[in-house]
């Protein structure tokens, strides 16, 4: 319960082989790496949405796989929580968007944002 689940057959985020042509699976290893020492940046964020397969919804998703204690799905499931019962907008597009909506629900809910994603 509160663990997003993505459609298997658009798990990928990047090409098959013969489509890759920018050291894709590299730049996600880095970026989720980054993620842990918190060193993302709103540039390095516009580059791995740039990558094929990769889209804002994934993208969180995975950062919450990654570290649940710290990131958020901004999926179907969470957008409507957030809207109605938090009040925060889910809307975002750059990493310093995202990494309000998260202090935003973290104020509102005066909990981790693991616990939101259960309730």
């Amino acid at each position: 319960m509160g663990i997003p689940s993505a459609q298997a057959q658009k798990v990928m985020m990047f090409p098959f082989k013969n489509g890759r042509n920018n050291n894709e699976i590299e730049n996600l290893w880095q970026f989720f790496h980054s993620s842990l020492i918190s060193t993302i940046t709103d540039e390095r964020f516009q580059e791995i949405l740039r990558q094929y397969g990769v889209g804002l919804v994934k993208i969180t998703e995975a950062l919450f796989y990654v570290d649940p204690e710290t990131y958020l799905p901004i999926n179907g499931p969470t957008k409507p929580y957030l809207k109605q019962v938090l009040r925060v907008d889910p809307k975002f597009s750059t990493w310093q968007e995202y990494l309000y909506i998260i202090s935003s629900v973290k104020q509102k809910s005066n909990s981790t944002v693991f616990i939101i994603c259960n309730l």
